[in-house]
C-alpha cells in the first residue's frame, strides 16, 4: 500500500467511514449480533435498511442467508425496524444503477448496504463483465443519488471467486483490482467501507489449510454456505451500526465507535507503529462491563469492588469492538492490591457462566508478584506458562515446559509492583508472547487443536476475593497479518450450503420427466460427514455428502443442503429449522450420532426426519440401540449384525415412495445385513432386500463378522435399506451400503438414497423418483477425503460408469 492510499483510507475515519481492522475472524461473525445490534444503539425503530446486491445478498434473504440471520437479531433487539431485500442474481454495478429508485430509494431508506462486484469481474469471463471505469463511475453515481436521498451508504467490497489462497484463483489478481476500487470510492464518498473481500483471505489464511478452492466460507467458491453467511452478516451488522453512529454523532468532531468491519486497513487514527487507541480517555463507549465495578477517572479505566459491592465470581469489563485474531495489545496497568489480568482470545457463555464472564488466555496481574506475568487459562486449562517459562500445550491439554527465559525472581524485578507497568502481548498464529516494561515474561506455543483458540475477546479482569482495585490506561491495538504458524488450526465442522452454485454455471433442476419432487415449503436438509478413516474412494463421507447435498438441491427447488464436515457440529444451531438430518459417517462407539443423542432425540420429536448411511447405522447397543430402533426403525447391533462384501442382486421393491422409480440392479458393496429391526418390523418398510452369498455367512464368529444366527440363515434374504415410520409422523431411513464412493456413480444406487432422503425430509416424490445426472469421474474425485493415487485404476471406473449407464 503506498502513502497516498493509506492517508486517503485514514481520511476516511474522520469522515465516518469503517474503523478497525479486525484481523481473522475465525468463528465466522465478528461478534455476536446481539452485541452488534443494541436497544440502545444508534438503530431506531422506524429505520428502513436496505441490502442492494446480486445473487449473494438474493440468498442472504434466505431461511438462513446473511440477511435473515441480521433480521432476527433486529426483531429481537430493535422491533419496528424495517429490512428491504433487494438481491437478484447475475446482477452487476450497471444493474444496480438501473433498478436503484424501484428496487431501494422507493422504500425510503436510511441506510442502504451495498455488496457488489463479483459478477462485474465474473463474468468478464464471457465478455459480459463490467469494466474498471464504469464499474467505478457506477459505484460513485450510486452512492450519489442514495446520499441525495437522504439515506446513508455502506459499501462492501466483493468477497471471493475461489477460497484457494490468494493469488492461486483464476480471477484473484482482477478481483482484487475491483476491491481496491471500491475501497478507493468508499475513502472518496466519504462513506463506510466493509471490507469482506479482505476479511474472507484472511478468514482463509487461518481456516483453509488444505487450499481448497470451496467449502470453508462458500459452497462453490463465490456463493455462501453458513459459516460464510455468518461472517457476512456480522461484518455487514457492525458496519451499519458504525455508519448510523458516526451519521448521528451530536459532533461532528466526534469520533465513530470502532467497527470490526474493515480489513483492508487501519483507517481509525493510528500512531506511527500502527497501533490505535481501544479507550478514548473519557468513558466506556465500546467496552462492556458491570457499572456497579468499572468507571472511567481522571483518564484511567478503575476496576474496583469493595466491602460494601463484593463481586461473587471473576468479573470482566469486555472490549466489544471485535475478536481479533493475530495482534500486538500494549496497555497501562497499575495494581493496588490482589489480582487481576488481561483476556485475549476468549470467549462467553453467559447461559452457563453469567454475564461479564469469559474464560480463555490470560496475561495475569498479581499483587505478590507470585503470579505476575503469567499466562494463565481463565476456565481454560488453569496456568499455561509461569513467569520466565517456554511452553508448548500438547493435545493432552497440559502445557510442558521446552525452555528457558530467565529466573522467574529476577523477571520481577522488572516489574513496579506498586506503580505502572506496561503489558505487551503477542498473539500470531498459536504462538503467544507477554511482556512487562520490555521484559518478555512467558512464550506459549499453543499445539492443543481441539480446545486453542485462534481469535477471541479482549477484556479486563476483576478478581472475586477481597475488595480490590486495579486501573487501566493507553490501551492500544496492532492488528496483524494472519500469523504463520508450524500447527496451523485444524478445519472446524464447516456447514456447507450446497443450494446455490455459481452464476455461470446455475444448477437446474433436475427430475423424471413425470414431474420433479416437491417440498412442501422450504426444506432444509443437515449433512452430518465423519472425519476421512477408510482411504481413498473408500468411507468418503464427505464427497459423498456434498454429492448428495447437491443433487437434492438440483432436484428440489428452494431445498437448502447444508453438510457439516468432520463429525457432529460444535454449534447445534445448525439443525435449527431442518427438516431432516442425513449422517454419513463412521459408526459403533465413534458414530458422530452419540455426540449430539439429546439434539436428535428433541429434534426427532419434533418430526424432524433421520437417515444414517453405512456405518453410521451402527451404534452401542446400551448407548443408542433403543434410540435408533425408535428414530430409524433398525440399526446394525454387533454380535447380531455382519458387515461383508458382496455383490447384492436387487429385483423386487416394494410399493412406497422411497422406491419410486427402481429398477432391477446389482453391485457390489460392503452390505451390511442382519440388522436388529423393531419388533415384528412394526412401521418398517424395506427397501432394498437380497440374498446374501453363502461365503458371507461363513466367516468366523465375531462383533462384526459372523454369529450362529446369521449361520442358521443361509439362503434367507436380508435387509439393506428402509424406512420407518413413528406413532407421532416422523420418519427414519436406514441404507447399508456406500463403502466404494464411485458407487454413487450407479443411478439406482443412488436414486434409493436420494429417494430415502427426500422421503424423510417429507418431500413428495415422483413417479420415477430423484433423477440426476450421473457424475463424472471429475466430480467424483471433488472433495476427496484422501490424496488421490498415482496409480488408481481409472479405467476400471470409467467401464463402471459406462457398464451402469448405458
Amino acid at each position: 500500500m503506498n502513502a497516498r492510499e493509506m492517508m486517503g483510507r485514514r481520511f476516511s475515519y474522520w469522515c465516518g467511514a469503517v474503523a478497525l481492522l479486525m484481523g481473522v475472524a475465525v468463528q465466522a461473525s465478528a461478534g455476536p449480533l446481539d452485541e452488534v445490534i443494541t436497544a440502545n444503539g444508534p438503530l431506531r425503530a422506524g429505520d428502513v435498511v436496505a441490502f442492494l446486491g446480486d445473487s449473494i445478498t438474493q440468498a442472504g434473504a434466505g431461511p438462513n442467508g446473511y440477511i435473515s440471520l441480521i433480521e432476527r437479531a433486529v426483531e429481537k433487539n430493535v422491533p419496528g425496524v424495517k429490512l428491504v431485500k433487494a438481491g437478484i442474481s447475475g446482477h452487476k454495478v450497471p444493474d444496480l444503477q438501473a433498478r436503484l429508485d424501484r428496487d431501494v430509494l422507493a422504500h425510503k431508506p436510511t441506510v442502504v448496504f451495498i455488496y457488489i462486484g463479483i459478477n462485474d469481474v465474473w463474468h468478464s469471463e464471457r465478455g459480459r463483465g463490467t469494466p474498471k471505469d464504469k464499474y467505478e463511475a457506477g459505484l460513485r453515481d450510486l452512492i450519489d443519488r442514495i446520499q441525495a436521498a437522504g439515506a446513508v451508504v455502506v459499501l462492501a467490497t466483493p468477497s471471493v471467486i475461489g477460497e484457494k489462497a490468494a493469488g492461486e484463483n483464476k480471477l484473484d489478481e482482477m478481483l482484487g483490482e475491483y476491491a481496491e476500487i471500491s475501497r478507493k470510492v468508499a475513502a472518496d464518498k466519504k462513506v463506510t467501507l466493509c471490507d469482506l473481500h479482505a476479511a474472507f483471505r484472511d478468514y482463509l489464511k487461518q481456516k483453509n489449510p488444505e487450499n481448497k478452492d470451496r467449502g470453508i466460507l462458500t459452497t462453490d467458491g463465490v456463493h455462501l454456505n453458513a459459516e460464510g453467511n455468518k461472517l457476512v452478516a456480522g461484518r455487514a451488522a457492525e458496519a451499519i451500526i458504525a455508519a448510523l453512529r458516526a451519521a448521528r454523532s451530536t459532533s461532528a468532531e466526534e469520533s465513530p465507535k470502532p467497527c470490526a468491519c474493515s480489513d483492508s486497513a487501519v483507517v481509525s487514527v493510528a500512531d506511527a507503529d500502527g497501533f490505535v487507541s481501544l479507550f478514548d480517555g473519557k468513558s466506556l463507549d465500546g467496552w462492556d462491563g458491570d457499572p456497579k465495578f468499572w468507571r472511567v477517572h481522571e483518564g484511567v479505566i478503575v476496576g474496583e469492588t469493595t466491602a460494601e459491592t463484593p463481586t461473587k465470581q471473576n468479573t470482566f469489563l469486555i472490549w466489544r469492538g471485535g475478536k481479533p485474531a493475530d495482534f500486538e495489545l500494549k496497555l497501562e496497568f497499575r495494581l493496588h492490591n490482589h489480582n487481576s489480568g488481561v483476556q485475549y482470545r476468549s470467549w462467553e457463555e453467559p447461559e452457563k457462566w453469567g454475564k461479564w464472564v469469559i474464560g480463555g488466555y490470560q496475561a495475569d496481574i498479581e499483587g505478590s508478584g507470585k503470579y505476575m506475568g503469567i499466562c494463565y487459562g481463565e476456565r481454560y486449562r488453569g496456568i499455561l506458562a509461569l513467569r520466565g517459562e517456554k511452553t508448548v500445550i500438547g493435545e493432552d491439554h497440559k502445557p510442558k515446559v521446552v525452555g528457558k527465559i530467565g529466573d522467574a525472581d529476577e523477571l520481577l524485578k522488572k516489574i513496579d509492583l506498586k506503580g505502572w507497568n506496561e503489558y505487551h502481548i503477542v498473539a500470531r498464529g498459536f504462538k503467544f508472547t507477554q511482556a512487562i516494561n520490555g521484559q518478555l515474561m512467558v512464550e506459549v506455543v499453543d499445539e492443543d487443536a481441539q480446545q486453542r483458540r485462534a481469535d477471541g475477546l479482549i477484556a479486563l479482569q476483576l478478581h472475586a476475593g477481597p475488595p480490590m482495585k486495579v486501573e487501566f490506561r493507553n490501551i492500544r491495538l496492532k492488528v496483524l497479518p494472519a500469523g504463520q504458524s508450524s500447527q496451523r488450526a485444524a478445519p472446524q465442522a464447516g456447514e456447507l450450503s450446497a443450494a446455490a452454485m455459481p452464476e455461470a454455471a446455475p444448477l437446474q433442476p433436475i427430475a423424471a420427466p413425470a414431474g420433479g419432487a416437491k417440498a412442501a415449503g422450504a426444506k432444509k436438509i443437515v449433512f452430518v460427514a465423519g472425519r476421512k478413516s477408510h482411504g481413498f474412494f473408500s468411507h468418503d463421507h464427505y464427497p459423498g455428502c456434498r454429492l448428495l447435498a447437491k443433487w437434492i438441491a438440483q432436484a428440489v427447488p428452494g431445498t437448502e443442503t447444508v453438510v457439516v464436515q468432520d463429525g457432529w457440529p460444535k454449534d447445534p444451531s445448525v439443525f435449527d429449522g431442518a427438516a431432516a438430518i442425513v449422517v454419513f459417517a463412521d459408526g459403533g462407539g465413534g458414530n458422530p450420532i452419540l455426540q449430539g443423542l439429546d439434539v436428535v432425540d428433541k429434534l426427532v420429536k419434533q418430526g424432524v426426519g433421520l437417515a444414517c448411511l453405512h456405518y453410521a447405522v451402527e451404534v452401542p447397543k446400551e448407548r443408542a440401540g433403543p434410540q435408533m430402533l425408535d428414530w430409524i426403525g433398525g440399526y446394525f447391533e454387533t454380535n447380531w449384525s455382519v458387515n461383508p462384501h458382496w455383490k447384492a442382486e436387487f429385483r423386487e421393491f416394494p410399493k412406497h415412495p422411497a422406491a419410486n422409480g427402481l429398477k432391477p440392479f446389482a453391485i457390489d458393496d460392503e452390505w451390511y445385513y442382519h440388522m436388529r429391526f423393531r419388533d415384528e418390523m412394526k412401521g418398517v418398510t424395506p427397501i432394498l432386500t437380497a440374498v446374501p452369498p453363502d461365503a458371507t455367512r461363513q466367516r468366523p464368529d465375531g462383533p462384526h463378522s459372523n454369529n450362529p444366527t446369521v449361520r442358521a440363515r443361509v439362503g434367507m434374504p436380508e435387509h439393506l435399506a428402509w424406512v420407518a415410520e413413528r406413532p407421532d409422523g416422523g420418519r427414519g431411513f436406514g441404507f447399508t451400503g456406500g463403502h466404494w464412493h464411485y458407487n454413487w456413480a450407479e443411478p439406482n444406487f443412488r436414486k434409493c438414497v436420494l429417494n430415502g432422503i427426500a422421503w424423510v425430509a417429507k418431500i413428495d416424490i415422483p413417479p420415477q423418483g430423484i433423477v440426476v445426472k450421473t457424475p463424472t469421474i471429475d466430480e467424483l474425485k471433488e472433495n476427496a477425503d484422501e490424496p488421490i493415487p498415482e496409480k488408481f485404476d481409472w479405467a476400471k471406473i470409467e467401464r463402471l460408469i459406462e457398464q451402469w449407464n448405458p
